[in-house]
């Protein structure tokens, strides 16, 4: 069932719905997300509880991305990993996935404070959209710049 954010909708992934598994082959197979791609499709199998859930992303019907989000009870934060198919972007969809989904899911989940992103140092589209959406860089570990945005 999908959930309506504003522009976008999410809808949790269902390994038995062919959309869905067709996507997750098409974007395991993208050579520029093919590690992010990998990654998830591990975590889809692991998403079977409250704190681990895996989301396709929606503009109207089309299916045009992928968001995982990771929630860190003692923390009090929750971690986005999120990809845009690459026919869909240019669109501005990953700027309005991660503003709508920052402020859903702490809508949604009143105890958390932060949420934090893991963007590889060279991905400088990634780090922008980052930046325009609020969060701010922390540190950097391995080949990541750690991103966080804190509940205003």
């Amino acid at each position: 069932m999908k959930e309506k954010m504003d522009t976008l909708s999410v809808e949790p992934f269902q390994e038995n719905n062919l959309e869905h598994y067709t996507f997750r082959r098409v974007m395991s197979e993208s050579e520029d997300i093919a590690y992010i791609s990998r990654r998830f499709l591990q975590y889809l199998k692991e998403s079977e509880d409250e704190n681990h859930i895996s989301y396709m992303v929606f503009h109207e019907d089309t299916l045009i991305g992928y968001l995982k989000v990771n929630k860190e009870a003692l923390r009090k934060q929750m971690v986005f990993e999120y990809a845009i198919h690459p026919e869909h972007r240019k669109k501005q969809y990953a700027t309005i996935l991660l503003n709508e989904a920052t402020k859903h899911f702490l809508d949604q989940n009143p105890n958390y404070e932060k949420i934090k992103l893991a963007i590889h140092h060279y991905n400088y589209a990634s780090i922008k959209v980052a930046q325009k959406n609020g969060y701010q860089r922390e540190k950097r570990e391995d080949e990541n710049e750690i991103y966080s945005y804190h509940r205003r």
